[in-house]
């Protein structure tokens, strides 16, 4: 048999085993996924989260919340799930590189010289606040996701 014709297997192969990370929730919580209404199961399985929705449904599209909070509002018991997000923050441009292979050999009015520092930008990512999901009675009262906002 040729080479050739593995490759389009091999590549089946490989495609067959990607899922998102919501599908990979579902195919892993069975009994969860099966207690939803269809128009949760659907919305779950594809990452959305909507209004009324259960914690569990949130579950399944989202995943576990890395920070949960607790408040109150006008009498009622707010949970908030927080999901964090990074963005970059450009911090400077110079940079001491020190030891072997960084830096730069340069010639200033005759002299040799040797650089250790490199000059680039410098990029640094800071956790900011995300998506977030608010639940009254267990349902989906509030959430913002990229995109939209539900409040």
């Amino acid at each position: 048999m040729k080479i050739t014709a593995l490759i389009p297997v091999a590549v089946a192969v490989l495609l067959s085993s990607c899922v998102s990370p919501s599908e990979y929730r579902v195919k892993h919580n069975p009994e969860m996924y099966s207690k939803l209404s269809e128009t949760e199961q659907q919305n779950a399985r594809y990452g959305v989260v909507k209004q009324g929705m259960t914690k569990d449904a949130v579950f399944l599209a989202w995943g576990a919340p890395p920070r949960v909070t607790s408040s109150k509002h006008d009498g009622k018991t707010f949970e908030r799930w927080h999901y964090p997000t990074y963005r970059p923050v450009y911090t400077g441009y110079g940079y001491y590189g020190g030891g072997f292979g960084f830096g730069y050999w340069g010639r200033h009015r005759g002299f040799a010289y040797y650089d250790p520092y490199i000059y680039g930008p410098s990029v640094s990512y800071v956790r900011t606040e995300g998506w977030w999901v608010e639940f009254v009675n267990g349902r989906v009262a509030a959430y913002n996701a990229p995109g939209e906002s539900r409040e």
